[in-house]
């Protein structure tokens, strides 16, 4: 059996924090899948904390690009947070390590508001 827990909570200013931990592929992304749904349908902003995430295939990248592209549709955003190598080696791989998407740290996240001129987020 994998292992797997999400926790959700929102945070200040539109912001849905999505803490993911184990195993994310086919077999278990169902609840990420329900989770950023959830975060669509309310109009929040996603900060996705895979810290905690020790494997990601396919179907979880394909979940957080297309609730990236959706918030983006709706002029809200997608962050998200990454440490561990199997993680970070996928989102290397598929060249999204350097983009808006990925930040380095919850802060950097969390700092610039969508079209936000500069306004900073309590964490």
């Amino acid at each position: 059996m994998l292992r797997f827990d999400l926790s959700a909570a929102d945070l200040p200013a539109s912001w849905r924090e999505i803490r993911v931990q184990g195993e994310l592929d086919l077999a278990t992304s169902g609840p990420l899948a329900e989770a950023l749904e959830s975060a669509v349908s309310a109009r929040r902003n996603v900060l996705l904390d895979l810290c905690a995430c020790e494997f990601i295939d396919s179907t979880g990248i394909a979940l957080i690009l297309h609730a990236a592209r959706r918030l983006a549709g709706q002029g809200r955003v997608l962050r998200l947070l990454a440490e561990g190598l199997a993680v970070t080696r996928q989102l290397g791989i598929l060249g999204l390590i350097d983009t808006p998407l990925v930040a380095a740290t919850r802060e950097q996240a969390l700092a610039e508001l969508p079209g936000g001129g500069g306004r900073r987020l309590a964490a």
